[in-house]
């Protein structure tokens, strides 16, 4: 059974992010650059308990291959009793950990009493975690979370902390801040200490440019690893310090790009419109002569086939 105590350490991982982070995005960066850890799109524990919804966002969220382990499923919501079924639902798919979203800054999320809200409900979400401990069949839960609501809030962090989750993901920003100022990075190390006294492993997340600036970070903070979203996007190759994207070929970040869109027809097709793939065009599509025409003949696809063909077209031109 999946254990974080066993994860070696810096610890790496893939941030959860709704619509990018699917099982077709994750198997990509596991045959090309795998983190330590990856982490599902975050999916609504009302959803799950919901009987014609639960089927659709399994086929839709919580789809997985053996290659994306250790994998941790990331729920949300503010009703704890659906908490402990939902953990009961990730034990049963078989995931190897199940994260509790706390972070999320979404209007929507916090209006039902999720995500970040639960800042101003200390007593719910220790309700939440222990009702997912104890749904959760011995599987490790984790929680994600930022730094407070309108400014950081120690106490909100501590309360998670004695909470004794296995490992705790610190957005280090307040909700009000969003993505609009640098990340708090020094305001985690004075984390560190009570994690390690609760036995928890703490994680920070934000700003992280590259593998050598998050060891930095892990370095000036002593915290136990990081974890990446925006940074990924266009860029599977993040995880590997060896390898710089700047430095990637056009010809190899065409044929990666079809391989991403490959595997997502081959889950998601009738599930997912193809065009949803193309958000990841410009990661990969940018920084060269002639990218806004290539863009632009990419995004005019609608099919796979039609993408390999525009895509190897192109390739011969090199």
């Amino acid at each position: 059974m999946f254990s974080w105590d066993a994860l070696p350490k810096p610890i790496y991982a893939l941030a959860p992010m709704h619509e990018v982070t699917d099982t077709a995005f994750r198997q990509l960066l596991a045959r090309i650059a795998k983190p330590s850890v990856m982490f599902s799109e975050f999916v609504s524990v009302d959803g799950l308990c919901h009987a014609e919804a639960h089927d659709r966002i399994i086929r839709y969220y919580l789809r997985f291959d053996a290659i994306e382990r250790p994998l941790i499923a990331q729920i949300w919501g503010s009703d704890p009793e659906k908490f402990h079924t939902a953990a009961q639902m990730m034990a049963a798919l078989g995931f190897d950990g199940i994260d509790i979203n706390m972070g999320c800054p979404d209007r929507k999320v916090i209006a039902s009493g999720g995500g970040i809200g639960l800042c101003r409900d200390a007593v719910r979400a220790r309700e939440i975690i222990a009702a997912t401990q104890a749904g959760a069949r011995g599987l490790p839960v984790s929680v994600k979370t930022r730094l407070g609501f309108d400014a950081i809030d120690d106490a909100w962090v501590n309360t998670l902390i004695d909470a004794k989750p296995a490992a705790l993901t610190l957005h280090a920003r307040t909700k009000k801040e969003l993505s609009r100022v640098p990340a708090h990075w020094d305001a985690l190390t004075r984390f560190v200490l009570p994690a390690h006294q609760k036995g928890v492993i703490l994680l920070g997340n934000g700003d992280v440019q590259s593998m050598r600036d998050g060891a930095n970070k892990i370095m000036a903070t002593g915290v136990d690893g990081i974890m990446v979203g925006r940074g990924v996007l266009g860029n599977p190759w993040f995880f590997d310090a060896t390898k710089d994207a700047a430095t990637v070929s056009l010809a190899e970040k065409l044929e990666t790009l079809l391989l991403h869109a490959k595997l997502f027809d081959a889950y998601f097709n009738g599930i997912k419109t193809f065009s949803m793939i193309k958000k990841h065009v410009h990661g990969y599509v940018s920084g060269f002569d002639g990218a806004g025409q290539l863009r632009a003949a990419i995004m005019a696809t609608t099919s796979v086939d039609e993408l390999t063909t525009c895509i190897q077209a192109y390739l011969h031109t090199l």
